[in-house]
Protein backbone atom coordinates (compact mmCIF):
# COMPACT_ATOMS: atom_id res chain seq x y z
CA UNK A 1 0.00 0.00 0.00
CA UNK A 2 0.89 3.67 -0.47
CA UNK A 3 1.13 6.97 1.74
CA UNK A 4 0.05 9.97 1.90
CA UNK A 5 1.92 12.22 -0.83
CA UNK A 6 2.43 15.91 -0.45
CA UNK A 7 3.75 18.45 -2.60
CA UNK A 8 7.52 19.58 -1.25
CA UNK A 9 8.88 19.02 2.25
CA UNK A 10 9.22 21.95 4.69
CA UNK A 11 12.43 22.68 6.24
CA UNK A 12 11.01 24.66 9.17
CA UNK A 13 11.64 22.78 12.40
CA UNK A 14 9.07 20.48 13.81
CA UNK A 15 9.06 22.51 16.88
CA UNK A 16 7.77 25.67 14.75
CA UNK A 17 5.16 24.12 13.35
CA UNK A 18 1.66 24.77 14.28
CA UNK A 19 0.00 22.53 17.28
CA UNK A 20 -2.56 20.12 15.93
CA UNK A 21 -6.14 20.56 16.81
CA UNK A 22 -6.55 17.09 14.88
CA UNK A 23 -4.23 14.46 13.27
CA UNK A 24 -4.51 11.59 11.03
CA UNK A 25 -1.51 9.61 11.25
CA UNK A 26 -1.29 6.99 8.17
CA UNK A 27 -4.79 6.02 8.56
CA UNK A 28 -6.21 3.25 6.01
CA UNK A 29 -10.34 2.61 5.44
CA UNK A 30 -11.37 -0.67 3.59
CA UNK A 31 -15.04 -0.84 2.20
CA UNK A 32 -16.56 -3.58 0.31
CA UNK A 33 -17.09 -3.38 -3.22
CA UNK A 34 -19.62 -6.56 -3.66
CA UNK A 35 -17.68 -9.27 -2.42
CA UNK A 36 -14.23 -7.22 -2.99
CA UNK A 37 -12.48 -5.44 -0.36
CA UNK A 38 -11.87 -1.72 -2.10
CA UNK A 39 -9.53 0.64 -0.20
CA UNK A 40 -11.01 4.22 0.08
CA UNK A 41 -8.22 6.22 2.01
CA UNK A 42 -4.56 4.63 1.69
CA UNK A 43 -2.22 5.17 4.34
CA UNK A 44 -3.59 9.04 4.69
CA UNK A 45 -1.63 11.76 7.39
CA UNK A 46 -2.20 15.19 7.46
CA UNK A 47 -2.98 17.90 10.82
CA UNK A 48 -5.08 20.38 10.85
CA UNK A 49 -4.23 23.59 13.38
CA UNK A 50 -6.35 25.56 15.30
CA UNK A 51 -8.15 28.38 13.57
CA UNK A 52 -6.74 26.29 9.86
CA UNK A 53 -9.41 26.43 6.93
CA UNK A 54 -8.32 23.30 4.92
CA UNK A 55 -10.27 22.75 1.64
CA UNK A 56 -10.50 18.61 0.59
CA UNK A 57 -10.92 18.58 -3.10
CA UNK A 58 -11.45 14.71 -4.96
CA UNK A 59 -13.66 12.96 -7.65
CA UNK A 60 -17.18 11.28 -6.94
CA UNK A 61 -16.38 8.49 -4.86
CA UNK A 62 -12.86 9.21 -3.99
CA UNK A 63 -13.54 8.78 -0.35
CA UNK A 64 -13.81 12.35 0.32
CA UNK A 65 -17.10 11.14 2.84
CA UNK A 66 -15.14 8.76 4.77
CA UNK A 67 -12.48 11.06 5.44
CA UNK A 68 -14.67 13.86 7.42
CA UNK A 69 -16.48 11.07 8.56
CA UNK A 70 -13.48 9.57 10.57
CA UNK A 71 -12.70 13.34 11.79
CA UNK A 72 -15.74 13.74 12.83
CA UNK A 73 -15.68 10.52 14.92
CA UNK A 74 -19.04 9.01 13.06
CA UNK A 75 -17.09 6.11 11.59
CA UNK A 76 -13.83 4.37 12.24
CA UNK A 77 -10.24 3.59 10.80
CA UNK A 78 -9.49 0.21 10.32
CA UNK A 79 -5.49 1.01 10.58
CA UNK A 80 -3.87 4.19 11.79
CA UNK A 81 -4.33 6.67 14.08
CA UNK A 82 -6.16 9.71 14.46
CA UNK A 83 -5.67 12.53 17.48
CA UNK A 84 -7.66 15.44 19.03
CA UNK A 85 -5.74 18.05 20.42
CA UNK A 86 -2.47 15.21 21.14
CA UNK A 87 -4.59 12.53 22.43
CA UNK A 88 -6.19 9.05 21.03
CA UNK A 89 -9.80 10.25 19.29
CA UNK A 90 -10.52 6.79 17.98
CA UNK A 91 -10.70 5.39 21.77
CA UNK A 92 -12.74 8.33 22.62
CA UNK A 93 -15.53 8.44 19.99
CA UNK A 94 -18.26 10.25 21.34
CA UNK A 95 -16.72 11.01 24.04
CA UNK A 96 -16.23 14.85 25.23
CA UNK A 97 -13.05 15.70 23.04
CA UNK A 98 -15.12 15.04 19.94
CA UNK A 99 -18.10 17.25 20.98
CA UNK A 100 -16.48 20.17 20.11
CA UNK A 101 -16.38 18.54 15.91
CA UNK A 102 -19.30 19.10 14.49
CA UNK A 103 -19.86 18.00 11.11
CA UNK A 104 -22.23 19.13 8.62
CA UNK A 105 -23.42 16.54 6.18
CA UNK A 106 -24.82 17.29 2.76
CA UNK A 107 -28.15 18.86 2.24
CA UNK A 108 -29.59 16.15 0.51
CA UNK A 109 -29.48 14.31 3.73
CA UNK A 110 -32.26 16.62 5.04
CA UNK A 111 -34.62 15.72 3.01
CA UNK A 112 -36.05 12.17 5.11
CA UNK A 113 -35.80 15.14 8.00
CA UNK A 114 -39.09 15.09 10.32
CA UNK A 115 -41.30 18.42 8.98
CA UNK A 116 -40.24 20.78 12.24
CA UNK A 117 -39.55 23.90 11.75
CA UNK A 118 -35.68 24.07 10.66
CA UNK A 119 -35.05 26.45 13.60
CA UNK A 120 -36.06 23.70 15.60
CA UNK A 121 -33.50 21.87 14.00
CA UNK A 122 -30.45 24.02 14.49
CA UNK A 123 -31.48 24.58 18.10
CA UNK A 124 -31.55 20.83 18.69
CA UNK A 125 -27.58 20.52 20.28
CA UNK A 126 -27.95 22.87 22.52
CA UNK A 127 -31.30 21.31 23.91
CA UNK A 128 -29.33 18.20 24.20
CA UNK A 129 -27.07 19.68 26.04
CA UNK A 130 -28.86 21.65 28.49
CA UNK A 131 -29.76 24.99 27.35
CA UNK A 132 -33.02 26.85 27.88
CA UNK A 133 -35.18 26.32 25.23
CA UNK A 134 -35.56 30.27 24.67
CA UNK A 135 -31.71 31.00 24.79
CA UNK A 136 -30.95 27.70 22.34
CA UNK A 137 -34.00 29.17 19.85
CA UNK A 138 -32.38 32.53 20.43
CA UNK A 139 -29.06 31.53 19.09
CA UNK A 140 -30.55 29.36 16.50
CA UNK A 141 -32.18 32.17 15.43
CA UNK A 142 -28.76 34.38 15.43
CA UNK A 143 -26.49 32.21 13.86
CA UNK A 144 -28.95 32.22 10.62
CA UNK A 145 -29.42 35.55 10.23
CA UNK A 146 -25.38 35.80 10.20
CA UNK A 147 -25.93 33.59 6.96
CA UNK A 148 -28.50 35.47 5.69
CA UNK A 149 -31.35 32.58 6.13
CA UNK A 150 -33.00 34.15 9.55
CA UNK A 151 -36.53 34.36 7.17
CA UNK A 152 -36.43 30.76 6.53
CA UNK A 153 -36.05 29.30 9.74
CA UNK A 154 -40.14 28.67 10.18
CA UNK A 155 -40.22 26.43 7.29
CA UNK A 156 -39.50 22.21 7.18
CA UNK A 157 -36.33 21.63 5.61
CA UNK A 158 -38.63 19.69 2.52
CA UNK A 159 -39.80 23.84 1.99
CA UNK A 160 -36.33 25.54 1.77
CA UNK A 161 -34.86 26.06 -2.11
CA UNK A 162 -31.23 24.12 -1.70
CA UNK A 163 -29.40 26.85 -1.68
CA UNK A 164 -31.46 28.27 1.86
CA UNK A 165 -31.41 24.90 3.17
CA UNK A 166 -27.47 24.90 2.77
CA UNK A 167 -27.52 27.69 4.92
CA UNK A 168 -29.06 26.48 7.48
CA UNK A 169 -27.73 23.26 8.02
CA UNK A 170 -24.47 25.18 7.89
CA UNK A 171 -25.91 26.74 11.07
CA UNK A 172 -26.76 23.67 12.95
CA UNK A 173 -22.90 23.01 12.43
CA UNK A 174 -21.93 26.15 14.12
CA UNK A 175 -24.67 26.74 16.97
CA UNK A 176 -22.41 24.89 19.46
CA UNK A 177 -19.70 27.20 18.96
CA UNK A 178 -17.23 23.73 17.78
CA UNK A 179 -13.99 24.50 17.92
CA UNK A 180 -13.09 22.34 14.61
CA UNK A 181 -16.41 22.63 11.38
CA UNK A 182 -16.58 19.90 8.87
CA UNK A 183 -18.76 20.28 6.31
CA UNK A 184 -19.70 17.51 3.36
CA UNK A 185 -19.48 18.61 -0.28
CA UNK A 186 -19.85 22.75 -0.42
CA UNK A 187 -20.74 23.24 -3.80
CA UNK A 188 -21.02 20.08 -4.98
CA UNK A 189 -24.17 20.29 -7.92
CA UNK A 190 -24.33 23.33 -6.75
CA UNK A 191 -26.38 26.38 -7.59
CA UNK A 192 -24.94 29.52 -7.33
CA UNK A 193 -26.18 30.31 -4.02
CA UNK A 194 -24.60 27.25 -2.76
CA UNK A 195 -21.57 28.98 -3.62
CA UNK A 196 -22.69 31.80 -1.66
CA UNK A 197 -23.39 29.63 1.16
CA UNK A 198 -19.68 28.45 1.19
CA UNK A 199 -18.53 31.89 1.64
CA UNK A 200 -20.88 33.53 4.18
CA UNK A 201 -19.59 30.24 5.87
CA UNK A 202 -16.24 30.95 5.72
CA UNK A 203 -16.28 34.43 6.78
CA UNK A 204 -18.32 33.35 10.16
CA UNK A 205 -15.33 31.18 10.70
CA UNK A 206 -12.55 33.68 9.98
CA UNK A 207 -14.96 35.59 12.36
CA UNK A 208 -14.16 33.36 15.61
CA UNK A 209 -11.11 33.40 16.34
CA UNK A 210 -9.47 30.00 17.04
CA UNK A 211 -12.45 28.22 14.61
CA UNK A 212 -10.81 25.24 12.54
CA UNK A 213 -12.99 24.04 9.47
CA UNK A 214 -12.75 21.09 6.92
CA UNK A 215 -14.75 21.16 4.28
CA UNK A 216 -14.69 19.31 0.87
CA UNK A 217 -15.97 19.65 -2.73
CA UNK A 218 -14.96 17.79 -6.05
CA UNK A 219 -14.30 21.44 -7.19
CA UNK A 220 -11.33 23.58 -6.22
CA UNK A 221 -13.40 26.90 -6.84
CA UNK A 222 -15.89 25.62 -4.22
CA UNK A 223 -13.16 25.80 -2.18
CA UNK A 224 -11.47 29.22 -2.54
CA UNK A 225 -10.59 31.34 0.27
CA UNK A 226 -9.17 28.14 2.09
CA UNK A 227 -5.91 28.51 3.81
CA UNK A 228 -4.81 24.91 1.27
CA UNK A 229 -6.40 22.25 -0.57
CA UNK A 230 -5.71 18.67 0.04
CA UNK A 231 -6.60 16.70 -2.68
CA UNK A 232 -7.73 12.72 -3.11
CA UNK A 233 -7.36 11.20 -6.45
CA UNK A 234 -9.64 8.46 -6.38
CA UNK A 235 -6.65 5.80 -5.42
CA UNK A 236 -6.70 6.05 -1.94
CA UNK A 237 -3.99 8.20 -1.36
CA UNK A 238 -4.09 11.78 0.13
CA UNK A 239 -2.36 14.25 -1.40
CA UNK A 240 -1.37 17.12 1.34
CA UNK A 241 0.56 20.88 0.38
CA UNK A 242 3.01 21.83 3.04
CA UNK A 243 2.01 24.99 4.66
CA UNK A 244 4.50 26.87 3.61
CA UNK A 245 4.13 26.26 -0.13
CA UNK A 246 0.38 25.89 -0.10
CA UNK A 247 -1.44 28.55 -2.59
CA UNK A 248 -4.16 30.64 -0.97
CA UNK A 249 -7.22 31.15 -3.51
CA UNK A 250 -8.40 34.91 -3.22
CA UNK A 251 -11.41 35.22 -1.06
CA UNK A 252 -14.13 36.61 -1.60
CA UNK A 253 -14.82 35.23 -5.19
CA UNK A 254 -13.46 37.45 -8.33
CA UNK A 255 -11.04 38.65 -6.06
CA UNK A 256 -7.49 38.74 -8.29
CA UNK A 257 -5.27 36.17 -7.66
CA UNK A 258 -1.86 36.62 -6.04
Amino acid sequence: MGTSESFGRSTTPAASAPAALLAFDHVTKRRLNGRQPHLVLDGVSFDIAPGECVGLRGPRRSGKTTLLRIAAGIDLPDDGQVRWQGSDAVGRRRASPLRKVAFVAQTSDWRGAPGKPMLDHIALPLLIAGRPVAEALATARAISAELGAEDYVDLPPHLLPADVLARLSLARGLVRNPKLLIADAAGDDAVDGEHLAFQQLLACVRARPGLALLVASREASALRGTDRIMTLDGSGRLRVPDRADARVFPFPAGAPEP
